[in-house]
């Protein structure tokens, strides 16, 4: 390949991989502007009051795990 051939086709990347970056920084910016969309509607959401008090939860009965493994005899 000729010198005058590499730098045109070095050129072409150069400015194609330029266009790419910049076409990824238009959607990388976007992501963020929804990204802090989605942060700003968590944050007013959990401010709120819960629609219902949560349920206590029953601890878990471990017992039959427990005698499978031989721990009660």
């Amino acid at each position: 390949m000729k010198r005058t051939e590499m730098i045109k086709a070095l050129k072409e990347q150069y400015k194609t991989t330029k266009n790419d970056i910049q076409k990824l920084g238009v959607q990388i910016q976007k992501r963020n502007e929804i990204l802090i969309k989605l942060e700003g509607a968590l944050e007013a959401l959990e401010a709120l009051e819960p629609d219902e008090p949560e349920a206590v939860k029953a601890p878990t009965d471990h017992t039959e795990a427990a005698m499978a493994l031989g721990v009660f005899k």
